[in-house]
Protein backbone atom coordinates (compact mmCIF):
# COMPACT_ATOMS: atom_id res chain seq x y z
CA UNK A 1 0.00 0.00 0.00
CA UNK A 2 1.33 3.48 -0.96
CA UNK A 3 0.71 6.86 0.61
CA UNK A 4 -2.27 8.60 0.13
CA UNK A 5 -2.79 10.47 -3.14
CA UNK A 6 -6.25 11.06 -2.74
CA UNK A 7 -9.49 12.50 -0.01
CA UNK A 8 -10.60 9.11 -0.44
CA UNK A 9 -7.71 7.72 0.31
CA UNK A 10 -7.06 9.77 2.99
CA UNK A 11 -10.52 8.90 4.12
CA UNK A 12 -9.54 5.22 4.32
CA UNK A 13 -6.46 5.33 6.41
CA UNK A 14 -6.64 4.14 10.03
CA UNK A 15 -4.56 6.75 13.01
CA UNK A 16 -2.17 5.03 15.47
CA UNK A 17 -2.44 6.97 18.66
CA UNK A 18 0.94 6.46 20.99
CA UNK A 19 1.61 8.54 24.11
CA UNK A 20 4.60 10.99 24.17
CA UNK A 21 7.32 10.77 24.33
CA UNK A 22 6.59 7.59 22.19
CA UNK A 23 5.30 9.27 19.30
CA UNK A 24 8.36 11.81 19.00
CA UNK A 25 10.66 8.62 18.88
CA UNK A 26 9.05 7.09 16.10
CA UNK A 27 9.09 10.01 14.12
CA UNK A 28 12.68 11.02 14.89
CA UNK A 29 13.11 6.86 13.70
CA UNK A 30 14.43 6.15 17.07
CA UNK A 31 11.65 3.86 18.02
CA UNK A 32 10.73 1.23 15.37
CA UNK A 33 8.87 -1.10 17.23
CA UNK A 34 5.16 -0.50 18.56
CA UNK A 35 4.24 -2.54 21.36
CA UNK A 36 0.21 -3.53 21.58
CA UNK A 37 -2.03 -6.17 22.90
CA UNK A 38 -3.52 -7.15 19.43
CA UNK A 39 -2.46 -8.23 15.74
CA UNK A 40 -1.82 -5.53 13.02
CA UNK A 41 -4.48 -7.73 11.10
CA UNK A 42 -7.08 -7.02 13.52
CA UNK A 43 -6.78 -3.79 11.72
CA UNK A 44 -5.13 -3.39 8.29
CA UNK A 45 -2.45 -5.61 6.43
CA UNK A 46 1.32 -5.73 6.93
CA UNK A 47 2.56 -2.53 4.77
CA UNK A 48 -0.34 -0.38 5.24
CA UNK A 49 0.84 3.50 5.63
CA UNK A 50 -1.10 5.03 8.71
CA UNK A 51 -1.09 8.66 10.26
CA UNK A 52 1.10 8.69 13.63
CA UNK A 53 -1.27 10.72 16.33
CA UNK A 54 0.21 11.46 19.77
CA UNK A 55 -2.30 11.43 22.69
CA UNK A 56 -3.72 14.65 24.42
CA UNK A 57 -1.66 13.37 27.33
CA UNK A 58 1.52 12.46 27.77
CA UNK A 59 3.07 9.14 29.91
CA UNK A 60 4.10 10.10 32.79
CA UNK A 61 5.44 6.73 34.27
CA UNK A 62 9.00 5.33 33.81
CA UNK A 63 10.26 8.80 31.58
CA UNK A 64 14.21 7.24 32.93
CA UNK A 65 13.26 4.35 31.11
CA UNK A 66 13.01 7.20 27.63
CA UNK A 67 16.46 8.56 28.71
CA UNK A 68 18.15 5.16 28.58
CA UNK A 69 16.31 4.07 25.43
CA UNK A 70 16.82 8.07 23.65
CA UNK A 71 19.81 9.71 25.57
CA UNK A 72 19.36 13.04 23.10
CA UNK A 73 15.59 12.94 23.09
CA UNK A 74 14.49 16.82 22.95
CA UNK A 75 12.71 17.91 26.41
CA UNK A 76 9.70 16.51 27.14
CA UNK A 77 7.37 19.74 27.03
CA UNK A 78 8.58 20.30 23.28
CA UNK A 79 7.10 16.92 22.38
CA UNK A 80 3.37 17.72 20.75
CA UNK A 81 0.34 16.05 22.01
CA UNK A 82 -2.76 15.72 20.27
CA UNK A 83 -1.47 16.34 17.04
CA UNK A 84 -0.87 13.93 14.05
CA UNK A 85 2.88 13.90 13.52
CA UNK A 86 2.98 12.30 10.28
CA UNK A 87 2.20 8.72 8.69
CA UNK A 88 4.52 5.77 9.27
CA UNK A 89 3.99 2.55 7.22
CA UNK A 90 4.05 -0.32 9.54
CA UNK A 91 5.43 -3.38 7.60
CA UNK A 92 4.35 -6.23 9.82
CA UNK A 93 3.51 -7.47 13.16
CA UNK A 94 5.63 -10.33 15.17
CA UNK A 95 4.33 -12.23 18.04
CA UNK A 96 6.77 -11.90 21.21
CA UNK A 97 7.30 -15.55 21.17
CA UNK A 98 8.14 -15.33 17.58
CA UNK A 99 10.75 -12.63 17.83
CA UNK A 100 14.49 -13.43 17.16
CA UNK A 101 16.72 -12.74 20.10
CA UNK A 102 18.42 -9.74 17.66
CA UNK A 103 14.82 -7.92 17.73
CA UNK A 104 13.67 -8.87 21.58
CA UNK A 105 16.98 -6.86 22.35
CA UNK A 106 15.87 -3.70 20.70
CA UNK A 107 15.87 -1.06 23.83
CA UNK A 108 11.92 -0.40 23.10
CA UNK A 109 10.34 -3.89 22.43
CA UNK A 110 8.85 -4.83 26.04
CA UNK A 111 9.42 -8.52 27.27
CA UNK A 112 7.43 -8.16 30.76
CA UNK A 113 3.62 -6.65 30.08
CA UNK A 114 0.24 -7.73 28.06
CA UNK A 115 1.70 -6.12 25.14
CA UNK A 116 2.87 -9.58 23.35
CA UNK A 117 2.37 -8.18 19.52
CA UNK A 118 4.80 -6.08 18.29
CA UNK A 119 4.39 -3.66 15.34
CA UNK A 120 7.22 -3.28 13.07
CA UNK A 121 7.80 0.31 12.17
CA UNK A 122 9.07 1.16 8.68
CA UNK A 123 9.18 4.32 6.55
CA UNK A 124 8.07 7.59 8.39
CA UNK A 125 6.96 10.79 6.87
CA UNK A 126 6.81 13.33 9.46
CA UNK A 127 4.99 16.50 8.67
CA UNK A 128 7.30 19.77 8.89
CA UNK A 129 4.29 21.14 11.93
CA UNK A 130 1.81 18.72 13.91
CA UNK A 131 -1.85 18.82 12.67
CA UNK A 132 -3.68 19.18 15.95
CA UNK A 133 -6.91 16.58 16.12
CA UNK A 134 -8.53 15.20 19.14
CA UNK A 135 -9.75 11.70 18.88
CA UNK A 136 -13.68 10.63 19.72
CA UNK A 137 -14.39 11.06 23.41
CA UNK A 138 -14.42 7.72 25.13
CA UNK A 139 -12.35 5.87 22.14
CA UNK A 140 -9.83 3.76 24.09
CA UNK A 141 -8.28 1.46 21.17
CA UNK A 142 -4.94 2.67 20.09
CA UNK A 143 -5.71 2.08 15.49
CA UNK A 144 -9.08 3.82 14.70
CA UNK A 145 -10.39 5.31 11.51
CA UNK A 146 -10.16 8.83 11.19
CA UNK A 147 -12.88 11.46 11.93
CA UNK A 148 -15.68 12.16 9.61
CA UNK A 149 -17.35 15.05 11.48
CA UNK A 150 -14.50 17.62 11.44
CA UNK A 151 -15.14 19.63 7.74
CA UNK A 152 -11.71 19.70 5.40
CA UNK A 153 -9.96 16.66 7.61
CA UNK A 154 -9.51 14.71 4.72
CA UNK A 155 -8.30 17.58 2.67
CA UNK A 156 -5.94 19.37 5.11
CA UNK A 157 -4.27 15.73 5.78
CA UNK A 158 -3.53 15.30 2.24
CA UNK A 159 -1.99 19.03 1.86
CA UNK A 160 0.76 18.15 4.67
CA UNK A 161 1.57 14.58 3.15
CA UNK A 162 1.85 16.11 -0.32
CA UNK A 163 4.30 19.06 1.17
CA UNK A 164 6.04 16.62 2.77
CA UNK A 165 6.49 14.01 -0.13
CA UNK A 166 10.40 13.81 0.15
CA UNK A 167 11.03 13.48 3.49
CA UNK A 168 10.72 9.79 3.83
Amino acid sequence: MTIPKTESEVSACFCLTIKQPFTSAVVEEEKRWENQRYPLSRYVRDGTWVFLHSSASPWRAKYPSVDERWPNHPPFRSMKCGSILGMVRLDRAVHLTSMSEEEKADPWVTTDDKRVWKWEIGDVLAFESPFEYKRKPGVVDSMVRLRLDLPDLYSQLLARISANKGRT
